[in-house]
């Protein structure tokens, strides 16, 4: 703990106060602003100087934190005050029984710096976050050290259900944000899109945390995304599935062959990138397919659909199990319908179907199957296409801000 109330009953913090002025605090008392028992005050030479609890005490805030924790605690902590922010470290919250490591208040809008060193599960992330959103206090979480698994390859990242749970939607398209106090560097991975359940397209910047201002600002570039690379690991993504699932337990096997369909020869329009695919935890071939046989196959020409029966369906197919929604707690839970009204739209823009008024569309032509393993011609044009047209990725992004908190969320 970096923070201790004293012998006057006032709050202290430890982020103010120099090293060398530390041994005059010894003989003073502190205690636990939560359980009020006698703290310990420790500064030695290895150590971050901070306040601990006696041996044996079952103070729910005993847990152990680490130098990375406790020093990015204290930086994030100056980074508000430094951009205009009135921050409180470690302030206890009695109505939800929490204690965010930094809360900052600025213009009556209150937020919780969560800094987050080690993986926690995406449950406790959802119900702390839930605690603070139903007392109005809006939760930032930022990750420890760098914001991804491991880097696969240029501009591809893996990112597991712990990361994918940090992020959010800003004007920058999905961001997650992490902090490294030994190089006192703020990361941001940007424009994230999913390329399966595991690995997502994105940019990372490395920016100084002395340099970060609140709204943060990347630099003005927006990388291409790698549609032909898209395309490969959907190939990928369909071999490993046959390869490796057992059409007893692979639901979405059980399907495509139950349906009379070759995995292989699915629709080039099967598996599409769109905004707001991050919503779901199935691959977009998946989601897609079931809207292809569940609603346009049996389709004929000039007959019209209407985005509510099709979302109707698809509710179907993730109440018995068949889709799987990505728990995302800093998101609009609503976001998958988003990513089912792009896919339409992209399918218009395809000219596959017609608008025909708000959420209505009419079958223009038929969505086939491929003919043989290497008919990679729809797929072709459906790339160069996508290439021309990048709005299907991030449709609503403006510019290059990237709210670490405040600010307008997606």
């Amino acid at each position: 703990m970096l923070t201790a109330v004293n012998e006057k009953g006032t709050m202290f913090s430890l982020a103010e106060k120099e090293h060398q002025a530390l041994p005059k605090l010894r003989n003073k008392r502190f205690y636990c602003p939560v359980c009020k028992e006698p703290l310990v005050l420790k500064a030695g030479a290895v150590r971050i100087p901070h306040f601990a609890h006696r041996i044996k005490s079952r103070c729910f805030t005993t847990e152990p934190e680490t130098n990375q924790h406790l020093q990015g605690k204290k930086d994030l902590f100056r980074f508000c005050s430094d951009n205009g922010y009135k921050p409180f470290l470690e302030q206890y919250l009695p109505e939800i029984q929490q204690r965010p490591d930094v809360l900052a208040i600025k213009n009556g809008r209150r937020f919780a710096l969560e800094y987050q060193c080690t993986p926690i599960s995406v449950r406790d992330i959802q119900q702390r976050s839930n605690r603070y959103f139903k007392i109005g206090i809006t939760p930032v979480w930022i990750a420890g050290g760098y914001p991804f698994t491991k880097k696969l390859n240029n501009s591809v990242y893996a990112l597991s259900d712990y990361y994918w749970s940090l992020t959010k939607r800003t004007d920058a398209g999905i961001t997650l944000t992490s902090y490294e106090p030994a190089n006192h560097t703020l990361y941001v991975l940007s424009n994230i899109v999913p390329l399966t359940s595991k690995k997502a397209f994105a940019r990372l910047d490395r920016i100084p945390l002395t340099n970060c201002s609140v709204p943060l600002y990347l630099q003005n570039k927006v990388d291409s995304f790698p549609y032909f690379l898209w395309f490969k690991e959907r190939k990928r993504w369909i071999e490993q599935k046959v390869r490796y699932g057992h059409i007893g337990h692979d639901r979405f096997l059980k399907n495509v062959y139950e349906s009379g369909n070759n995995p292989f020869l699915l629709p080039a329009v099967s598996g599409l990138p769109v905004s707001y695919s991050e919503s779901f935890a199935s691959h977009p071939i998946e989601w897609q397919f079931y809207i292809w046989i569940d609603c346009l196959q049996k389709l004929h020409d000039g007959k019209k659909i209407s985005l509510k029966y099709i979302l109707y369906k698809l509710q179907q197919r993730i109440d018995c199990g068949d889709l799987l929604l990505r728990n995302l707690p800093l998101h609009d839970q609503r976001n998958w319908k988003r990513a089912v009204s792009y896919y339409l739209h992209l399918l218009a823009d395809l000219f596959y179907l017609r608008s025909a008024g708000e959420d209505l569309f009419v079958k223009q032509k038929m969505i086939s199957k491929l003919s043989h393993m290497d008919d990679r011609t729809e797929e072709k044009n459906i790339c160069d296409l996508l290439v021309k047209n990048s709005s299907t990725i991030h449709p609503d992004r403006k510019n290059n801000k990237c709210f670490l908190f405040g600010g307008q969320e997606k």
